[in-house]
């Protein structure tokens, strides 16, 4: 049933950004805009790991480069997110989640069960916008 959702995303939205790892692990990132935030929402249940990337203030941040390994060391993420999302869907285990936005880079450990952990990833980035 993932691979029917996922397979119905990737023909709906070709903005959002569907990337595989390798041949069983289905990752998600994007989020940008109401469309993509609302998919976020309407399909995070079918995965086990959410990361949510912000800076300072709560703003969004994407082009986060994500690296995550299993507790053997064995890489089953390396993607560069679309969007302030990443959605994967990890086996039940132990992780070492890295992650690097603008330099700055945010290492820590997660265990995941059969269902979703949400994880929210802050970087030192300001909001220049608005200078």
């Amino acid at each position: 049933m993932k691979r029917t959702i996922l397979m119905a995303l990737m023909t709906t939205s070709l903005i959002s950004g569907v990337v595989y790892a390798d041949d069983r692990l289905p990752v998600w990132t994007g989020g940008i805009g109401s469309a993509e935030r609302e998919q976020v929402e309407q399909t995070q249940a079918e995965y086990t790991l959410k990361l949510v990337f912000t800076g300072e203030g709560g703003m969004y941040v994407s082009r986060v480069q994500v690296r995550i390994t299993d507790k053997d060391g064995a890489e089953v993420v390396n993607t560069t997110t679309q969007g302030p999302y990443l959605l994967a869907d990890l086996e039940p285990g132990k992780y070492v989640v890295e992650t690097n936005a603008e330099g700055t880079t945010k290492k820590f450990n997660v265990t995941l069960g059969n269902h979703l952990k949400t994880q929210q990833v802050r970087f030192p980035i300001k909001d220049d916008s608005t200078l």
